[in-house]
């Protein structure tokens, strides 16, 4: 009688552990990741090859040995078996990073232990799997300090873009060196061509006793400098050389590693940036190429700012000159002026010589008129404009300059058309001239006969005033260049050609938008033109309620 296959459970039941088991040893021993088992008894009592593998050993040499075997470091294993501890304590998994000694280096492994439980739930073991993070967290942290490089190059170059004198730019290169690049000081020469030497500019970290030999360095053929910058390289100085010329660009004492590193612009040498830290370090070619990244950036601001300054003094220059030219015009002028209205006075003149001599007083008016402009175009820059504020009707200031002008006019009725009280918080002065300056051009520019309108009304919490002609008017390709000095609105030779507009117009500009206004021109070709400006209404005060 036979009893079939159910006759030997218990054999069964351990062919059927076994195949698990052989499953399980297959699945452990094909990944990279460790995998140990401890026990109560700080054993190990399983470990897979790749486990095993990471600390250089077999399985059969750590199976049942303690769990120190594994070669962790001293402060990692502390803390592991307090994890180990917590987690027979609590059954919590935990997750950490520690650090194995394996293949005679330093590896980092993300860890995660769990409980391994008995039948009735009670912790009897501790599972651990390591899996080796050197390669990530290696490459993490160079991903992390690529992005701080780049970021330090955006906030070198915001650092920059914000400066334009050369003494401000090169303290943001300093401390942008001595901070971003991590040096413990920094120097930088500009290149004189014409001495063939490099001249201090500015530096940072460095005693004042290192800076006479540092002020002018020669720029001879066999001298470091001259190597960096006919190269487009920098160079390492570690010692003093033989050579004068090369003792002379030796690193800075106290400085145990130097770099030099050229300052280009647009292709053309602009200086030298010297670097260096009181420890021995070595520039590895990654760090210098960042070196020269932040130099190129920092070549082309120091390159701006001298530009910027030799503009600054152009400009000054100039209007020194302007100012003493208009000056020393002022005082014929005014002598021509008054002799002309003195012979007018006479009256034995003829009739075609009074004539004569009227057209030349108008002309000297007008000089007089180009030369109060000059002046005041120095006065009134962009953006420096002063006023000397108060609250005023802006109708009545427009009704007291057309009453001023009107006269000089007998050939061009001015039509006023003022919309109630219009008060504004402006320089009555600047604001005055600006009307004036609005009447005068659309006199000048008026047919004979022809009727010019001043309107001032109210708008969205401003005060508007208009100025309208019958003139030819402006083609729409020249309108937007009406507010630049002595410009042509209308093209020479085309009908109503009267040459260039003073700087009347120029001016006004200047002057409303220091107000906080707006200015403006509509302009249709045989239709005349309009010049128009507005100024923010005054909160009404007291009685005006």
């Amino acid at each position: 009688m036979t009893t079939g296959p159910r006759e030997h459970p218990a054999a069964d039941l351990a062919a059927r552990i076994a195949a698990a088991q052989a499953v399980l040893d297959a699945i452990l021993s094909a990944t990279d990741d460790g995998f140990y088992v401890l026990d109560r008894r700080r054993r190990i009592a399983y470990v897979n090859a790749a486990g095993a593998r990471l600390v250089g050993r077999t399985p059969v040499e750590l199976i049942g040995q303690s769990w120190r075997r594994l070669g962790l470091a001293r402060s990692a294993a502390a803390r592991l078996w307090r994890q180990v501890q917590g987690v027979f304590a609590t059954g919590t998994p935990v997750q950490d990073e520690i650090a194995l000694a394996g293949g005679g280096q330093e590896r980092r492994f993300a860890c995660t232990l769990g409980p391994l439980r008995a039948p009735d739930g009670a912790v009897e073991a501790v599972v651990v799997t390591a899996r080796d993070v050197t390669a990530a967290r290696a490459t993490a942290a160079e991903r992390a300090h690529l992005l701080d490089r780049e970021q330090a190059l955006a906030r070198i170059a915001r650092s920059l873009i914000q400066e334009v004198e050369l003494d401000r730019v090169a303290g943001v290169v300093l401390d942008q060196c001595c901070r971003v690049l991590g040096m413990d000081a920094a120097v930088i020469w500009l290149v004189d061509a014409a001495q063939q030497t490099a001249v201090l500019l500015a530096w940072a970290g460095l005693d004042r006793a290192d800076l006479t030999r540092l002020q002018r360095l020669p720029l001879d053929p066999s001298a470091p400098g001259a190597e960096v910058l006919r190269r487009g390289q920098p160079r390492a100085l570690d010692e003093r050389g033989e050579e004068p010329s090369a003792a002379a660009w030796s690193a800075p004492d106290g400085l145990r590693s130097f770099l030099l590193v050229p300052l280009s612009a647009r292709g053309r040498p602009v200086g030298i940036l010297g670097v260096g830290t009181r420890r021995r370090h070595r520039f590895a070619p990654a760090e210098v190429s960042f070196h020269q990244t932040v130099a190129d950036l920092c070549g082309v601001a120091i390159e701006n700012a001298r530009l910027y300054e030799q503009a600054r003094l152009a400009l000054r220059l100039r209007e020194e000159f302007m100012a003493a030219a208009a000056h020393e015009l002022k005082t014929p002028v005014t002598v021509i002026k008054g002799r002309l209205q003195l012979l007018l006075r006479t009256a034995s003149l003829s009739s075609s010589l009074r004539d004569g001599l009227t057209v030349v007083l108008n002309h000297v008016d007008r000089i007089a008129r180009l030369i109060d402009d000059l002046l005041a175009a120095l006065r009134i820059r962009p953006g420096q404009v002063a006023l000397q504020r108060s609250r005023i009707d802006l109708g009545e200031l427009v009704r007291q300059q057309v009453g001023r002008i009107a006269p000089t006019a007998p050939d061009h009725p001015i039509r006023v058309d003022i919309a109630g009280r219009l008060v504004v918080t402006a320089d009555p002065e600047l604001i005055g001239e600006v009307v004036a300056h609005l009447l005068e051009n659309a006199l000048r520019y008026s047919p004979p006969g022809g009727t010019v309108t001043v309107a001032a009304r109210p708008g969205a919490g401003e005060a508007i005033v208009a100025v309208s002609d019958e003139g030819i008017g402006i083609p729409p390709e020249r309108q937007p260049h009406v507010f630049e000095p002595f410009y042509e609105p209308v093209p020479p030779g085309m009908p109503g050609y009267v040459g260039t507009v003073s700087l009347g117009l120029f001016l006004s500009k200047q002057i409303i938008e220091a107000h906080g206004g707006r200015i403006w021109l509509e302009s249709t070709p045989g239709r005349g033109a309009t010049f128009s400006f507005s100024l923010p209404l005054a909160a009404p005060t007291g009685p005006e309620r």
